[in-house]
């Protein structure tokens, strides 16, 4: 025997009965197992002397629905806000099927959006009744997880508005101190206060936003509009989304200037003579031969119906007035029905 196998003859032999240990890790469907196996010379038997598993198992998707939610109010023709919360050990939101449904609908067709923490968003509308509605993620291990939320969906007949003043035609003066409209706005489902009003003209836009008085009264006041025939319209909007409208033309202008040069107040003429009056006037917006004019005595009435020229003038000679004391008023309208005027006051002897 040579001297090497001798050597290793002997530390063998030296070591018989020691404990000599084998480990061996195992990968399975469930997670990691791993053992460890003691065994002895001395009986050539295998003993297990230890043994740990430690199991990383998938876990199903935790869901919660925030929106729709039972205590809210929806309506038939609302676009519906959706909004759920889903989480999971392994997947991301876009990796995962999601799907609303409702036990009346079935599956609801809608564009998913997918945001920060979770929360998944859409809108879609329901039909009336009382609906079950699910919102369920599938992971890619196929564990599903799944919320509900029970939502009464009204048949919602909408809200009616009127505008109850000024009437349709109206024309405001540019000079007005107020100028004020008022409408009423009332549903069958909702309190005049949670509707949202809105006033509106289509050449100043916006004019008002907000709600109504409990009783359904609503009023908008302005300082000032600009010039011209305005479509005014009063908007009512419930909490499902139907509105009602109502629309009135009104016409804010400038009423025609007018004064009279001659005569002037206080002058004397003898009966029968003639009284020379000399007019001038212009509107904003018409042109001035088309100004209806209205001479008007507070003795013989209206007793002239001349009109301006085009560069504003007119002049007429009067031998009629009767004795006594006039007051003499000339009164130009323009088309849109606004009127201006100016008065002298003289005396016939």
């Amino acid at each position: 025997m040579s001297v090497l196998r001798f050597f290793v003859f002997s530390v063998l032999f030296s070591c018989a009965g020691e404990l000599s240990a084998d480990t061996q890790t195992v990968v399975t469907a469930t997670g990691l197992s791993t053992s460890t196996t003691a065994t002895t010379q001395e009986t050539a038997q295998s003993t297990e002397t230890s043994s740990t598993t430690s199991t990383d198992s998938n876990i199903a998707p935790t869901v919660a629905i925030l929106l729709p939610s039972a205590a809210g109010e929806y309506g038939a023709t609302q676009q519906i806000d959706f909004l759920g919360e889903i989480f999971d050990d392994v997947d991301l939101l876009e990796s995962m099927a999601i799907v609303w449904e409702s036990d009346l609908d079935g599956l609801l067709k809608m564009d998913i959006t997918y945001g920060d923490k979770g929360l998944v968003t859409g809108r879609s509308t329901l039909s009336e009744g009382v609906h079950m509605l699910s919102l369920t993620a599938t992971d890619s291990g196929g564990l599903t997880g799944k919320a509900e939320v029970s939502i009464n969906v009204n048949s919602n007949e909408g809200p009616t508005c009127e505008i109850t003043d000024p009437m349709t035609g109206t024309v405001i003066p540019s000079d007005s101190t107020a100028i004020a409209f008022f409408g009423y706005v009332m549903d069958e489902e909702t309190a005049a206060t949670d509707l949202s009003v809105e006033w509106s003209s289509n050449i100043d836009g916006t004019l008002f936003t907000g709600t109504a008085e409990a009783s359904g009264e609503t009023a908008v006041k302005l300082k000032t509009m600009t010039l011209g025939a305005h479509t005014i319209t009063l908007e009512a909007t419930d909490g499902s989304g139907s509105s009602c409208t109502d629309a009135i033309e009104v016409t804010f202008g400038q009423s025609p200037a007018v004064s009279i040069d001659k005569p002037s107040t206080g002058e004397v003429f003898l009966y029968g003579t003639e009284v020379q009056f000399q007019v001038l006037g212009k509107d904003y917006e018409d042109l001035s031969e088309t100004l209806s004019l209205a001479w008007e005595s507070s003795i013989n009435g209206l007793f002239s119906t001349a009109s301006l020229d085009a560069a504003g003038e007119v002049e007429i000679f009067i031998s009629t007035l009767s004795v006594g004391v006039h007051d003499v008023t000339i009164t130009a309208t323009d088309s849109d029905g606004m009127s201006g005027s100016d008065a002298v006051t003289i005396e016939i002897l």
